[in-house]
C-alpha cells in the first residue's frame, strides 16, 4: 500500500531509501509486474480502510464465483454450492491481502472469456485477452501463469480442430486470430511491463514507462529440507533411501524449483506434499483429482483445450506450494464449461451434494468462529476476525515515543506492518517485499535466524542497528536476541519483544516492562498464548545469563501480580526452574549484577556443544570473578575427569567441598551427582593404578554420608587397593596406603594386624625393621583380645611370625599355642615348618 501511495505521489518508481535504512537494490524488477496492484490496494485502503480491504477481498472471491455461475446459467444447485466451497477453501493462500489476490478473479475471467469465444461464438471477445493479460502483467507476477494458460488453451484448441475435424468446422480461421491475440498480449505486457521481454529495467524515481537494460539479481538461498523417507523406502548404509512418493514429490518440485540446490528464503517454495496438514492444500489436490477423472472419463468428446491447461496447472501445483491454490481455480471453470456445453456424461443426485455443502459450510463457519486454524493448517498464521497478535501496536508506539531516531531491526513478518504504521516517519530494516533488499541484508537476516554462531552485535557494527522489534512467534530470532550478551528486552506486548543494544555492562539498563494484562494474554489464541507466557518466563533466566541478576529479581518483583495470574498458563517445570535459579544465584551472589554469570552461560553453552577448550576457558573466567561458584567447579571437575586429568579433577572437587557451606541450595540439588563423580574418579584412579588417590577419594566423609560408603566398605576397598599394589610390586606404596588407612581406623586391631603382616611379608623390600611389626602386632592383639575378635588367631599368628624372624623361639611358641588354642581346627599342624 505504501508503494502504491509513493507511485501515485511521484508518478514514478518509489525511492526505496524512503522505506529502508538498510542497503537496497537500485534495480527492482518485481515492481514492474506489481505496481498497478500496489496502487489498487492503496486506493481501496484509502477509500475504505482495513474494513474496506476485507470487503474488497470478499468481493473478489464472490465475483469469481458469480462469473463461474454465469457459465452454467446461474444455476445454484447443491453441486454449485459444493464447488464454490472447494474454491473458497482451496484458494485460501491466494486470498491473502497481497497482489496475488487479483490472480483469482483474473484466472476465472480468462476461462469465462474462453467460454464466451468458443461456446457462445462471440469471436470478437477474443481481443479482450490482450487487455486482461496486459493489465495482469502490471498487477502480479502470476501474469506469466495467465499468459501460459491462454497459450495452452489456444494450442489445445488447435489440436482439437485437427483431431475432431467436422465437429469443429469453421473454427480453423481462429488460428490467425490466436496468433494476433498472443502477439498483442505480448506487446501490451512488454510496454506496460518491460520485465516480460527481459530487456529493460527502471531506476528509482524514473517514469513508469522509461525503458533501460535489465540487471538480474539472484535471491538469497536456504538449504532445502526434504523428507528423506517415502513409500517403499529401502535402507542403504543404515539410512532410508527416498521412496517412490518422495522421489515423485522431489521430481515435481524440481520442475518449479531445483531441490538439489539451496532453497529461497521463503518457505513457500517447498512441495505442497510437505504441507498436507493444511486443509487448503489437500482440498486443492482433491479438486484436481476429481477434475482429472471428470475431464478424462466423463467428458465427451475429450478436449485438449481443457486438458493441456488443466494438467499443466496440476503439475505446477503439485510441485510448488504457492501454485497449489490455482488447481481449483482452473479445474472448476473447465468442469463448468464441460457441463454447460452438455459434454459431461455424469448424472448424480443433487440432494447429497446440497446436504454435504451445507455441512461443510457450517464446519467452515465454526472453524472461523473458533479460531480459524483448520483451513490454514497452522495456529501461528491467522486465527480469524481481529488483529493478529504479531501486529500489536504497543511496542511500535513505544519505539516512536522513545527511540524515533534509532535504527531498528525488523523481520519479514512484521516489517510490512511497521511500514504501514510508521511510514514516512521511520524506516525499517527488512520486510516481506524481498526484491529491494540486497544480498548483504538477506545474509544478515538469514544468519540471525539459522546460524547458531551468529552474534546479533553484528547488526550494530554492520548496519548501525540499536533496537530490534522481534515477534516471539519466530523463536529462532527472538532467542538469538534474548540470550545474547548485549541485547536487552525493554518492552513486551502481545506480539513482540523490543530489544535495546547496550554493550556497556557497567551502564544501568531499564527493567523490562510487559505492556499487556493477564486478561489480554488469556484471550490470545492458544498457540500465541503459550509461546508468549513461555517467553516471558525466559526473561529472568536470560537476564541472569547476561549477569543482570538484580534486574532479573526486579523484573519478577515488578510484575509479581501478573506472574501470579498467568502462572497456570506456563509449564510448571519452567516456572520452578526459573524460581530455583533465581534463589540459587541470589543466595550465592546476593542481589547484585555480576559479569561472572555471562561467562557461566558461555561455559555451559560450550559444554552442551562439546567444545572442551571453551568450557575450560570460560570456566576459568567465572572462577576468577567468583572462586567458589559451585556449578562451575563441579562441571570443571567432571570435564577434567572425562579428559583423564584426574589430579586436576580432584583439585576442583576439593575446592567444591570447601565451598559447600556457601551454596547449600546447589549442594542439596546436586549431591547425588557430586557423589557419583567421586565414585567415577575412584574407579578411574583404580584403572590407572593411582591407588592412594583412589583411596583418598573413597574416604571422603561427604561420600560416606550421601552415597552409603560406610566404614566397613571403606576398610575392605582399602585392602583391595593394597592387594592391587602388592601385585604390581609396589610394596612401599602399599605400606604408605596402609599407614594412611591407620588414621581412618585408629582403634581397629585388624587394621594394625594388616600393617604388621605387610611389614613381615615385605621386610626385604621395606626399610622398616621387624620391631615395628612387633609393635603393630602387639597393639593389634591387645585391641582384639579386648573385643573378643573372631580374627584374634590371625593376630597371634602375626606375632609368632615376628618373633620367628627375631629368632625368639620361646615367644614364637607362646603365640603359636595361643593361636591354636583360639582356633584349633584352623591352626593345628600349621607350624611344623618352624
Amino acid at each position: 500500500m505504501q508503494l502504491g501511495k509513493s507511485i501515485l505521489s511521484n508518478l514514478g518508481w518509489p525511492d526505496y531509501t524512503d522505506f529502508y535504512f538498510s542497503p537496497t537494490n537500485t534495480v527492482v524488477n518485481d515492481l514492474r509486474y506489481s505496481w498497478l496492484g500496489n496502487v489498487l490496494l492503496y486506493l481501496v485502503h484509502l477509500l475504505g480502510g482495513d474494513v474496506g480491504l476485507q470487503l474488497f477481498r470478499v468481493g473478489l472471491v464472490c465475483g469469481s464465483c458469480f462469473l463461474l455461475s454465469a457459465i452454467i446459467g446461474y444455476r445454484f444447485t447443491g453441486w454449485t454450492l459444493l464447488a464454490f466451497f472447494m474454491l473458497v477453501v482451496g484458494t485460501y493462500q491466494n486470498q491473502q491481502l497481497r497482489n496475488s489476490i487479483f490472480a483469482l478473479p483474473l484466472t476465472v475471467i480468462v476461462f469465462w472469456l474462453w467460454w464466451q469465444v468458443q461456446y457462445r461464438v462471440r469471436d470478437k471477445w477474443i481481443y479482450f485477452f490482450p487487455l486482461i493479460l496486459g493489465l495482469w502483467g502490471c498487477i502480479h507476477g502470476s501474469y506469466l501463469f495467465g499468459f501460459g494458460l491462454v497459450v495452452l488453451i489456444f494450442l489445445g484448441h488447435g489440436v482439437d480442430v485437427l483431431r475432431l475435424g467436422k465437429a469443429s468446422k469453421g473454427r480453423a480461421g481462429l488460428f490467425g486470430k490466436y496468433l494476433i491475440v498472443l502477439g498483442l498480449s505480448f506487446a501490451l505486457i512488454s510496454i506496460w511491463n518491460p520485465q516480460a521481454k527481459g530487456f529493460y529495467n527502471l531506476q528509482k524515481n524514473q517514469r513508469l514507462f522509461h525503458l533501460d537494460p535489465v540487471v538480474d539479481r539472484q535471491p538469497v538461498l536456504l538449504p532445502l529440507q526434504t523428507d528423506p523417507a517415502g513409500i517403499n523406502g529401502e535402507t542403504v548404509d543404515g539410512q532410508k533411501s527416498p521412496g517412490i512418493f518422495t522421489k515423485l514429490k522431489v521430481t515435481l518440485n524440481n520442475i518449479i524449483f531445483s531441490t538439489t540446490g539451496p532453497n529461497p528464503l521463503s518457505g513457500d517454495f517447498i512441495s505442497p506434499f510437505d504441507m498436507l496438514q493444511r486443509v487448503y492444500v489437500w482440498v486443492s489436490l482433491f479438486v484436481g483429482l476429481i477434475g482429472s477423472v471428470i475431464l478424462l472419463f466423463f467428458s465427451r468428446p475429450i478436449r485438449f483445450s481443457h486438458l493441456l491447461p488443466f494438467f499443466a496447472v496440476v503439475v505446477a501445483g503439485c510441485g510448488y506450494l504457492r501454485l497449489v491454490g490455482y488447481i481449483p481455480v482452473v479445474t472448476l471453470p473447465l468442469v463448468f464449461i464441460t457441463f454447460a456445453n452438455g459434454e459431461l456424461k455424469l448424472h448424480v443426485k443433487n440432494g447429497w451434494a446440497s446436504a454435504l455443502a451445507v455441512i461443510l459450510l457450517v464446519a467452515l463457519y465454526i472453524d472461523v468462529a473458533t479460531g480459524f486454524t483448520i483451513v490454514p493448517g497452522t495456529k501461528m498464521h491467522i486465527f480469524g476476525p481481529g488483529r493478529v497478535p504479531v501486529f500489536s501496536d504497543k511496542c511500535p508506539d513505544r519505539v516512536m515515543a522513545e527511540f524515533p531516531d534509532k535504527k531498528i531491526f525488523t523481520t519479514i513478518m512484521n516489517g510490512g506492518y511497521l511500514l504501514y504504521r510508521w511510514f514516512p516517519e521511520k524506516k525499517v530494516f527488512i520486510d516481506g517485499f524481498f526484491a529491494p533488499h540486497t544480498k548483504e541484508v538477506f545474509d544478515a537476516f538469514y544468519r540471525i535466524q539459522f546460524d547458531k554462531s551468529y552474534n546479533p552485535d553484528s547488526l550494530f557494527s554492520e548496519f548501525g542497528i540499536e533496537i530490534a522489534l522481534v515477534p516471539y512467534s519466530t523463536p529462532d530470532i527472538n532467542n538469538k536476541f534474548l540470550f545474547s550478551e548485549n541485547w536487552y528486552p525493554v518492552y513486551v506486548d502481545t506480539g513482540s519483544f523490543l530489544y535495546l543494544y547496550q554493550p556497556d555492562f557497567a551502564k544501568q539498563v531499564s527493567v523490562p516492562r510487559i505492556l499487556t494484562t493477564a486478561g489480554e494474554i488469556e484471550n490470545l489464541p492458544q498457540e500465541f498464548r503459550s509461546r508468549l507466557v513461555s517467553c516471558i518466563y525466559q526473561i529472568p533466566h536470560a537476564l541472569m545469563n547476561k549477569g543482570r541478576l538484580k534486574d532479573a529479581n526486579s523484573f519478577m518483583a515488578f510484575h509479581g501480580e501478573l506472574f501470579k495470574k498467568i502462572e497456570y498458563l506456563a509449564d510448571p517445570m519452567l516456572v520452578r526452574e526459573v524460581q530455583d535459579n533465581l534463589d540459587i544465584n541470589t543466595g550465592f551472589y546476593g542481589n547484585v549484577n555480576i559479569r561472572a554469570l555471562w561467562f557461566e552461560k558461555l561455559h555451559f553453552d560450550a559444554a552442551n556443544q562439546g567444545n572442551v577448550p571453551d568450557v575450560l576457558k570460560y570456566g576459568v573466567h567465572v572462577l576468577e570473578l567468583a572462586p567458589d561458584r559451585c556449578p562451575v567447579l563441579l562441571n570443571l571437575a567432571i570435564v577434567h575427569e572425562n579428559q583423564g586429568e584426574l589430579e586436576k579433577s580432584g583439585e576442583y572437587l576439593e575446592r567444591l567441598l570447601a565451598a559447600k557451606e556457601k551454596d547449600p541450595a546447589f549442594w542439596k540439588k546436586n549431591e547425588t551427582k557430586i557423589a557419583k563423580l567421586y565414585l567415577n574418579l575412584y574407579n578411574s584412579c583404580k584403572k590407572k593404578g593411582k591407588y592412594p588417590a583412589a583411596y583418598l577419594l573413597l574416604r571422603e566423609p561427604y561420600l560416606q554420608e550421601s552415597y552409603g560408603v560406610q566404614k566397613e566398605k571403606l576398610y575392605q576397598e582399602g585392602l583391595k587397593l593394597v592387594d592391587e599394589m602388592n601385585k604390581a610390586g609396589d610394596a612401599a606404596g602399599a605400606f604408605k596406603l596402609l599407614r594412611g588407612m591407620e588414621k581412618d581406623f585408629p582403634r581397629s586391631g585388624r587394621m594394625l594386624n594388616e600393617i604388621a603382616w605387610h611389614i613381615l611379608s615385605n621386610r626385604t623390600k621395606l626399610s622398616v625393621d621387624v620391631k615395628t611389626a612387633i609393635d603393630y602386632a602387639t597393639r593389634a592383639v591387645k585391641l582384639m583380645e579386648k573385643e573378643n575378635d573372631t580374627w584374634l588367631d590371625l593376630a597371634y599368628d602375626t606375632l609368632a611370625e615376628a618373633y620367628y624372624c627375631m629368632n625368639d623361639r620361646d615367644k614364637m611358641r607362646k603365640f603359636e599355642l595361643k593361636a591354636i588354642e583360639v582356633a584349633p581346627d584352623e591352626r593345628k599342624g600349621l607350624y611344623k615348618h618352624r
